[in-house]
């Protein structure tokens, strides 16, 4: 049997089990909204081969993802600070202009959930699950490895505000290419660069491609093991997660040996790790 209190964060006396539990109240809450007002949406990466595999969280996962299409994300956004319980937080840079990341965070207040590179100050730091648009691409074509530069250089330079990740660069040309970006960063305003990255993640939202992908975390491995065939995308089934029922897509076999391959196969022992540099952790009763 899995013991999901196994991990104890360092320097406290909380484990990764009770952070879950938090997460597990803020996706009830995600979809209260999204059920009483129509809006679709499916568990996503880890949280989907979670729920295949586990019925529950991966256990060393360390947050939750959800994913929905655009239209439904910008759908959701409207909706949700109005209907929101107050013991939480809905953060985009909109709601929070310090904040970097292109997605949707809700945050539980009162709670601390931060690492060492986005601790900035006057900005929410709680307890969060992600919510992921996805946009249409042009998949396996020129015209998406120009939009995959785009968006990697755009999101990049988003980044590089926050001075933290310019310290953490493992290799000299990294740090010395985000102490650029992070110059060019006083130059253009952030608020510039987040609509020219909207813009280019949003290109072929007007066409039918046959595919969307994850552009809102940047690219990388992040973004080319999510693509998936758009038809498929409302074929969806409710699945079992820690004693919920979630809704799940219907070809996830399909989408998880997209991703994972294998994916019924447990990583090494040694990659059994939350991912996300986690220092910091406090939970409010």
């Amino acid at each position: 049997m899995i013991d999901y209190s196994a991990y104890i964060y360092p320097g406290t006396n909380i484990c990764l089990r009770q952070v879950q539990e938090v997460e597990y109240e803020l996706l009830v809450e995600f979809d209260r909204i999204c059920r009483e007002n129509h809006i679709p949406y499916q568990l996503f990466a880890g949280t989907l081969l979670g729920a295949v595999r586990h019925h529950d969280f991966i256990p060393w996962d360390d947050d939750i993802d959800v994913c929905m299409l655009r239209d439904d994300f910008d759908e959701f956004l409207k909706i949700c600070p109005k209907v929101l319980d107050k013991k939480y937080f809905l953060q985009t840079h909109e709601t929070d202009p310090q904040s970097v990341v292109q997605f949707a965070k809700i945050r539980k207040n009162g709670t601390l959930y931060e690492n060492d590179i986005d601790n900035l100050p006057e900005t929410n730091t709680g307890i969060w699950i992600d919510v992921f648009p996805l946009d249409k691409t042009k998949h396996g074509t020129f015209s998406e490895k120009i939009q995959y530069f785009e968006v990697t250089a755009l999101y990049a330079m988003i980044t590089s505000t926050v001075k933290n990740r310019v310290s953490v660069c493992r290799t000299p040309w990294k740090k010395m290419l985000r102490q650029g970006m992070y110059g060019v960063s006083k130059i253009i305003p952030k608020r510039a660069m987040e609509n020219r990255l909207y813009r280019v993640m949003t290109r072929y939202n007007d066409v039918d491609t046959g595919y969307v992908g994850n552009y809102a975390n940047g690219t990388g491995w992040s973004y080319t093991a999510h693509v998936r065939k758009t038809e498929n995308y409302y074929d969806m089934i409710d699945m079992e997660f820690h004693g919920g029922k979630f809704p799940v897509p219907k070809n996830y076999h399909e989408i998880l040996t997209h991703t994972y391959g294998d994916y019924m196969k447990f990583p090494p022992e040694e990659a059994r790790r939350p991912t996300h540099g986690i220092t910091r952790v406090a939970i409010s009763e």
